[in-house]
């Protein structure tokens, strides 16, 4: 005996899948270079690290601007940090300490070491 399923029971399963589809991000972080749309939180965040660690390393203004945008002390100290050790060579020493000094605590002695010390990786 095959069962069949009851249009209720499909039109819920089509109201189940529209209202889940609503709970997920419209805008992807990794889909959107701006952050643009993002709502302002832990995502936008996340988003502004990612494009941070993307920028050329002789744009150190535009890292500058982009990590005072960042609310989020981890997520802005694990995205300046990043920058730094892989663009030390770079970073004019008066920016980036600058740069370092937007960091609090243990991430900003983390990134100043980086800064001074761009042979030990």
């Amino acid at each position: 005996m095959l069962l069949e399923p009851s249009w209720t029971s499909v039109v819920s399963w089509v109201v189940l899948g529209a209202a889940l589809a609503c709970n997920t991000p419209a805008v992807n972080a990794d889909d959107n270079p701006n952050c643009d749309g993002i709502p302002t939180g832990i995502d936008q965040d996340v988003c502004m690290g990612k494009r941070l660690k993307a920028t050329p390393g002789t744009e150190i203004e535009a890292v500058m601007d982009i990590a005072k945008k960042i609310r989020d002390p981890m997520v802005k100290g694990e995205a300046v940090s990043s920058w730094v050790e892989a663009h030390a060579n770079q970073i004019p020493p008066d920016k980036g300490q600058k740069l370092c000094s937007m960091l609090e605590g243990r991430d900003g002695a983390y990134c100043q070491r980086r800064l001074s010390s761009p042979h030990l990786k």
